[in-house]
């Protein structure tokens, strides 16, 4: 079957223009349009008949996660409300991002939530040079300006870091899931927010306060987090609840230690992994919200695509901060200046 990179190719353009010149964009130049339909007609390519113009794609790797869970029904709580059908699009591997994208843009979709687990500026060249509207989820791309919307977690993670700072237990191990080939996304909000308040704390010498594990492997993680207990610490900042989980099963598994002598701080989706008696503090994301203000931002993008007007809708960046801290023992250990309303509501 010819694809539109078939066609690109023989043209000599990319496939964004040839997008583009079966989309009858008069931006493209008389030689360039001749160029791309010559090759299209030695082809005999003919564009997908069906239209995916009032349909909204969730593009993403993961579609299991609490986190992204959250987000599916919020982008389909407003493609309801808006007449849109949802398309949920899962690449694995990385590689294959590219294909799903201009195969959702050749069939002219009206609209992409793309939930990037890595940085991938080329792809969003991509849909902005072929005009498709999107919202980036959960990701920051430094060298192009794009829609996105972002946990805003810079100032949750100081709060939440001072919570352990104010026990007066000694260090605070700093932890986080990293792959090796993940560049730092949202964490890098997290991993600001977290040094920050350990620099108004301890100065410039806050890192050897502040010993810092980062992996791929989770039980590793867990593992060598456990193993800083033997030095002494017992408070644990970690980027991710799932990350508390995989601890405090070391540390019950182990037998060496009581669970009450250590201390949590983290994020959560669902405020699920806790019991009432753990000494812990969780910053809850609503990534529903987080969904739905994508959702609205992609909204505003199509009907300003379909006034064809020219006019380019400004790219904008909506942080979201968390809704609420749950936990255990240490939701009541508020620091100052903590409002009242970013702490537990109805979690038991």
């Amino acid at each position: 079957m010819v694809a539109m990179a078939d066609i690109a190719k023989r043209a000599g353009v990319s496939q964004a223009t040839v997008s583009r010149v079966l989309n009858k964009d008069t931006r493209i130049s008389a030689a360039t349009s001749d160029r791309v339909m010559k090759a299209v007609s030695e082809f005999h390519y003919t564009k997908q008949a069906h239209s995916l113009k009032r349909v909204i794609a969730i593009v993403n790797t993961d579609l299991t996660s609490d986190f992204c869970i959250g987000i599916i029904r919020g982008v389909e709580a407003e493609c309801i409300q808006r007449g849109y059908t949802l398309l949920i699009r899962r690449f694995e591997p990385q590689s294959r991002i590219f294909e799903v994208m201009s195969w959702l843009c050749e069939n002219g979709i009206g609209g992409i939530v793309w939930h990037a687990m890595m940085r991938d500026e080329k792809i969003a060249a991509y849909l902005k040079d072929v005009g498709c509207p999107f919202v980036l989820v959960d990701s920051v791309l430094e060298h192009i300006s794009v829609s996105q919307v972002l946990s805003e977690s810079r100032e949750s993670s100081a709060k939440l870091a001072n919570t352990l700072f104010d026990l007066d237990k000694g260090p605070v191990a700093y932890l986080k899931f990293q792959r090796e080939a993940m560049p730092e996304i949202t964490s890098d909000l997290r991993t600001l927010g977290f040094g920050a308040a350990a620099a108004a704390r301890w100065g410039t010498g806050w890192e050897t306060m502040c010993p810092r594990i980062e992996t791929g492997d989770l039980n590793q993680l867990a593992k060598a987090a456990f193993s800083l207990a033997d030095s002494g610490v017992r408070c644990f900042f970690s980027h991710s609840s799932y990350i508390t989980a995989a601890l405090v099963g070391e540390i019950e598994n182990s037998n060496r230690y009581r669970l009450d002598e250590f201390f949590f701080a983290d994020f959560d989706v669902a405020a699920v992994h806790y019991r009432p008696g753990i000494n812990s503090i969780s910053a809850v994301q609503n990534t529903f919200e987080i969904g739905n203000a994508a959702m609205r931002i992609l909204s505003e993008k199509q009907a300003l695509r379909r006034s064809k007007s020219g006019k380019a809708m400004a790219e904008q960046t909506l942080l979201l901060p968390p809704d609420f801290v749950a936990g255990g023992k240490l939701r009541n250990a508020a620091p100052k200046g903590y409002p009242d309303s970013f702490w537990l509501r109805g979690i038991r």
